[in-house]
């Protein structure tokens, strides 16, 4: 009976850190901001009640992408290489975002003139190009802000450590009350075992 409570909670222990961790790699990656940048410049939206994205449609045709796919491919993979998780853990301050939202628009529009032709880019969509992707970026970027979300992070850990050791505290270090090594456990009042 000892053994299965001993397992049983290492098994949550073990649980509640695989969620933290899955939390926190989702809290931190920047795939989902690169997929919904991606889909938008495809001329998809997002269908909540069907959970995928699909083509908006006009007079039940879809509307043509703002460029060819190989185009989308190229243009993401700049984007990959500009997103990370290092940037949202990083302590920036607004200069530098705005400067490397700047920096990126620079790219981007170099990216566009030069591609035009090859991507079958239409010159008019140049500007809402740019402004869907910087905005996404922009957004993403401003997580880093001071190092907010370091700090969030951070904040959020401290809270589950304290909670865990509570949880131990209480169940007396992880085996569900029962005196441990000739040490009294607090949950018998000290009358289990003790000196």
């Amino acid at each position: 009976m000892e053994e299965e409570q001993q397992e049983d909670t290492t098994s949550r222990r073990y649980d509640g850190w695989e969620d933290t961790y899955n939390t926190l790699l989702m809290r931190l990656d920047p795939t989902p901001t690169l997929e919904r940048i991606k889909h938008l410049l495809m001329n998809y939206k997002y269908d909540e009640p069907n959970d995928k994205w699909v083509p908006i449609m006009i007079n039940g045709k879809p509307i043509k992408r703002r460029m060819t796919q190989e185009g989308i491919e190229k243009l993401m993979l700049e984007l990959y290489g500009r997103m990370s998780i290092d940037k949202v853990l990083s302590n920036l301050k607004e200069t530098k975002i705005n400067l490397f939202v700047k920096q990126l628009g620079e790219v981007l529009l170099q990216f566009l003139w030069f591609n035009t032709d090859e991507f079958d880019i239409k010159e008019g969509e140049y500007e809402s190009i740019i402004w869907l992707v910087l905005h996404n970026v922009e957004i993403f970027l401003r997580r880093a802000l001071l190092g907010s979300e370091n700090r969030l992070l951070n904040k959020s850990m401290e809270m589950k450590e304290v909670h865990q050791r509570n949880v131990r505290d209480m169940d007396g270090g992880g085996m569900g009350g029962f005196a441990q090594g000739g040490k009294s456990s607090k949950w018998l009042g000290g009358m289990a075992g003790g000196r």
